[in-house]
């Protein structure tokens, strides 16, 4: 019997099926409309053919890497707003056109419609300006989708710090350019040549002004072009937070994408291993948990505060966890890395429970005694309202008996 047979709950990508784009598991049998999904009907995903498309209130967002299409995630995301009233459109008023003019749907966008804008210089520093409120001592993500016309470089500037840094960005080779201090920075690539580039920064405690300029330039750590070139630009967003999320198209006013959640309430206690088994998560968290915020999954009786077993990022770390009626024990407590994937299985049994992080496995010989059967499966405490988890989902199995060390290597290598 192979490892994987072991299994008594899979989701993505072993019960995935293409041809749906749907969330399944091996429970019940046909595996469809067990997973509960809270999502919002103005959430976007990258479907398998690298495009931007609106997906389905409540339904899975099985999201996918542009330059990976063959590893699809369940994609799980905070509440986000797009401050930017018109997206797509840098005709509009709401930007102040500085050295350029733009013809507007001039080209095939990231969303496979043909409303991305072309921007031309009449001068020698062509930008789009907007206008945006910002808060003292508060996170931002600013993001926009650029494609090379004549250019090379793509550059956000952010006003509102008091050195009013800029970012840089290589559209020809999908690089990072020169990043100003105050600033963090990352680029995305998406087909036809198209890339997201974002900048990442935190207010102080006085706000320098509120402009956020969309530009080209020539070169590298530069703001200069000249008279004729061009770029195309489509899908700005500014967000309040540490890190960028999908996009959230805009038409004429700011748009608030609601915080998904994913669960099953009940039923599974025939399959969940009681009282020993092992929980298995291939993941990416969206943020380095806190003592307070923190994504969590949680297998539970459902109805107490005891009877789980625990896989999230608390407070810096990445720990799994057995709570009991006589307390706790914890186990791993490895430092976490921003931005990284991890494939993290917890065996679970009384005296000897072993937590394997991207094939190192840790040990705690705690006891304990779990006097209910866990039936539920939450990306969230064991209410399903506290710490939901948030990041992209790759995997999750949940096996009805102990692994041993060996097998743990080798599921999270």
């Amino acid at each position: 019997m192979s490892l994987y047979q072991k299994a008594s709950l899979v989701q993505i990508p072993s019960g995935y099926k293409a041809a749906d784009d749907k969330l399944y598991s091996v429970v019940p049998s046909n595996g469809d409309g067990d997973f509960t999904i809270d999502s919002d009907a103005d959430a976007t995903r990258v479907n398998k053919d690298g495009l931007i498309e609106t997906t389905v209130a409540d339904q899975a967002r099985l999201d996918y890497d542009p330059s990976n299409p063959q590893d699809p995630h369940l994609l799980l995301e905070p509440t986000r707003t797009n401050s930017i009233t018109y997206s797509e459109d840098f005709s509009n008023s709401s930007y102040n056109k500085n050295n350029s003019t733009v013809t507007v749907n001039n080209t095939t966008a990231p969303d496979g419609t043909n409303n991305a804008d072309k921007i031309t210089s009449t001068g020698t520093t062509p930008y789009a300006r907007v206008t945006f409120t910002h808060s003292t001592s508060t996170s931002y993500s600013v993001s926009i989708f650029g494609k090379k016309g004549d250019e090379d470089f793509l550059y956000i500037r952010a006003l509102a710090l008091s050195n009013q840094p800029t970012a840089s960005f290589n559209l020809s080779t999908g690089a990072l350019g020169t990043i100003n201090s105050g600033l963090t920075a990352e680029i995305e690539g998406y087909p036809n040549g198209w890339y997201r580039c974002v900048i990442k920064y935190t207010t102080a405690s006085s706000i320098s002004n509120n402009l956020i300029d969309f530009g080209f330039a020539a070169s590298d750590n530069s703001r200069t072009s000249s008279s004729g070139k061009f770029s195309y630009f489509w899908g700005t967003q500014i967000e309040q937070g540490i890190y960028p999320t999908s996009y959230i198209p805009t038409s004429g006013s700011a748009v608030t994408r609601t915080a998904d959640n994913c669960k099953i309430d009940s039923g599974l206690a025939a399959y969940i291993g009681n009282p020993s088994g092992t929980f298995f998560v291939d993941v990416e968290f969206d943020r380095i948990g806190t003592s307070s915020s923190y994504g969590r999954f949680v297998l539970s009786d459902q109805t107490s505060n005891i009877n789980r077993i625990i896989i999230d990022n608390f407070n810096g770390n990445i720990r799994a966890a057995v709570v009991y009626s006589g307390g706790s024990i914890s186990v791993g407590n490895v430092s976490q890395v921003s931005e990284t994937r991890y494939k993290l299985a917890f065996s679970y049994k009384s005296g000897d429970n072993t937590f394997c992080i991207n094939g190192t496995n840790y040990n705690n010989t705690g006891t304990y005694t779990l006097t209910a059967d866990m039936e539920s499966i939450k990306f969230s405490d064991y209410g399903g309202t506290n710490n939901k988890f948030q990041g992209k989902l790759h995997q999750l199995m949940v096996f009805n008996t102990a692994l041993t060390d060996a097998e743990l290597i080798t599921l999270t290598t």
